[in-house]
Order: structure tokens, then sequence, then C-alpha cells
């Protein structure tokens, strides 16, 4: 849930249509699972999303939107 608050909050998420909020968000997980899964295990681990993470997570996001057919 953070992960797609933090999208949200930081604008990755206002070209998504609302109706296709819940795709982004079912897609997003396992992609960033496969390709960045340090980013959820800092967030389980630290309990927040320090410099680092929210660096890897901006990459991460912007790479997701180039393969995110809405």
């Amino acid at each position: 849930q953070v992960v797609i608050i933090f999208a949200g909050a930081k604008g990755f998420m206002d070209d998504i249509p609302a109706n296709k909020v819940t795709k982004f968000e079912a897609e997003l997980y396992p992609f960033i699972e496969a390709r960045y899964p340090q980013i959820f295990e800092d967030i389980h681990e630290k309990k927040m999303i320090d410099t680092e993470s929210e660096e890897s997570l901006k990459k991460a996001l912007t790479e997701f939107k180039t393969t995110f057919k809405a």
C-alpha cells in the first residue's frame, strides 16, 4: 500500500485514468517484486521510505510506466 500511495503522491499516477488505477496497482507490485525486490524489503525492514529507497522507487515507477498500458 505504501508504494501505491507514494506513486500517487509523487505524481506518477496523474495521467492514469481513474478506472485503470486498480490495473496499475495490480501490475506494479509484480513488476517491482521481479525487478526491484529490495524496495519492498527495505520498506518492510525500515518501516519508512528513506532517501535510498525513494530513489529506487522513483526509478522503478518510471521504468514501469514505460511498459504499463492503460
